[in-house]
């Protein structure tokens, strides 16, 4: 299976909808948060895909694809602020893959990438937020050093409160 990692045109983000949508529900679906709780309904995650196209086409997000094949089977996102005193800045959003690559390093690849992206565009501090445990396992290992954690930041299945780390990396 060939992989390959790069930022999707905005062009080619209305094609990549469908796929995005199902990829958004199986992911929720199966414990991540990515601030839906299961489960998903489909309208919402085309609402919520649809509602990117002004911020793609403006250059305000970036979205980074991972391809197999020509299908798309993961995504990670930078949100670029324009504030004259954010613009050193990106916030990390939104990154997962589909279940049938994880585990092989194509994470890792995917925040490889978002990375590059961010220094192409001269955004040298990344932010994001994650649930404890994804934080401690997957972005502490790559670099991403903890601020802080804010009790019962987001709600899971049956309203239950979920932990959140915020992270930082210096690019």
């Amino acid at each position: 299976m060939a992989t390959e990692i790069r930022a999707v045109r905005p062009d080619e983000f209305p094609s990549l909808v469908p796929a995005l949508v199902d990829l958004l529900i199986d992911t929720v679906d199966d414990g991540a948060s990515l601030g839906f709780i299961p489960p998903v309904v489909p309208a919402a995650a085309w609402k919520y895909w649809i509602g990117l196209v002004p911020e793609l086409a403006a250059g305000s997000r970036v979205l980074v694809g991972v391809f197999c094949d020509g299908q798309i089977l993961g995504s990670a996102q930078l949100w670029l602020p324009s504030l004259p005193n954010a613009r050193h800045r990106a916030d990390v959003q939104k990154v997962f893959i589909a279940r049938t690559l994880r585990g092989r390093g194509v994470g890792a690849a995917l925040m490889a990438a978002l990375h590059e992206c961010a220094r192409q565009r001269d955004r040298t501090l990344l932010l994001l937020n994650a649930r404890r445990n994804v934080a401690d396992r997957f972005y502490k290992p790559l670099g991403y050093r903890e601020v802080g954690v804010i009790p019962g930041y987001s709600l899971g299945p049956n309203g239950a409160r979920i932990d959140t780390a915020s992270l930082y990396l210096q690019l």
